[in-house]
């Protein structure tokens, strides 16, 4: 297995993959002899996704593209600069309204001075016992709060993913799309089964989805260094199904579709064409 790929060359491993050119594959491998045993992995997850979508219901399989969503709804920057202009114009129209209103001067007390008297302690200044007349209280110390550092940013297998669905395909190849989907890379141990199953999840990320596919389907999957699962056919009986942390779903098996009936009996239809043969 190789650890997680720049996107550049992720995209190029797909895009060469899904061209099915073998001239694109022999240049590939000519270039990138590392990734050789990579390109035949997602080879083989194309072609497995092409046969499940001719042998489904018509309906096409989602195809899962990594590429930045285009921005919905006006601009940040065109936003942020009506606010400050809309924010300016009232503060203008604050500053006009209070300036009307306060135009007339307002007369401030004259403080009547005795003589000889004692010296009036001026404004801002606390008398305190002990300190003498006239000496300034000691400045109160206010600590600051500490501030919660932002969470970090989560990898890509652990953000819900707003909708997942196959009406009909395989178990292995819907592993492998929802992998995918996440930067997972994933291993199928021997004796791995693979029924057709339809599915939908709703809001939640690709490992949830795994670990929710696994004791329907009688599998476990293991998490080893970095992205890195191994799926194995065997379960804990004892393990129960765990609720995931967000969103819903679910997923069960596809009956194969039965043979067609032919309505005309081997043995009739041989007599009959015996009976209309050349006499």
């Amino acid at each position: 297995m190789t650890n997680h790929l720049p996107p550049d060359l992720d995209r190029l491993l797909w895009e060469v993959a899904e061209s099915q050119d073998q001239g694109a594959f022999d240049d590939f491998e000519a270039r990138f002899p590392h990734l050789v045993s990579e390109l035949g992995k997602r080879i083989q997850l194309v072609r497995e996704l092409r046969d499940a979508r001719g042998n489904g219901s018509g309906r096409p399989v989602p195809r899962f593209d990594r590429r930045t969503p285009r921005q919905i709804g006006p601009n940040p920057k065109v936003v942020a600069t009506f606010g400050v202009l809309a924010a300016a114009c009232l503060a203008v129209a604050a500053f006009t309204v209070t300036k009307h209103f306060m135009a007339s001067p307002r007369l401030e007390p004259v403080p009547h001075v005795i003589a000889g008297g004692p010296t009036l302690p001026s404004p801002g200044i606390v008398m305190t016992p002990g300190l003498g007349s006239g000496s300034a209280a000691p400045p109160e110390n206010k600590q600051t709060p500490p501030q919660t550092p932002p969470p970090p940013d989560q990898p890509p297998y652990l953000r819900p993913q707003k909708l997942v669905a196959f009406e009909r395909t395989k178990l292995q190849v819907a592993i492998l799309a929802v992998a995918t989907s996440g930067g997972l890379q994933v291993e199928f141990a021997p004796n791995m089964p693979n029924y057709d199953i339809r599915m939908e999840y709703r809001d939640m990320s690709a490992l949830d989805i795994i670990q929710d596919l696994g004791p329907r389907f009688h599998f476990t999957a293991f998490r080893q260094t970095g992205n890195q699962i191994l799926i194995v056919p065997a379960t804990d009986p004892n393990a129960g199904q765990l609720p995931a942390a967000t969103g819903t779903g679910f997923a069960a098996k596809v009956e194969s579709d039965p043979e067609p009936v032919d309505p005309v009996p081997r043995r009739a239809r041989k007599t009959q064409s015996q009976s209309t043969g050349p006499s």
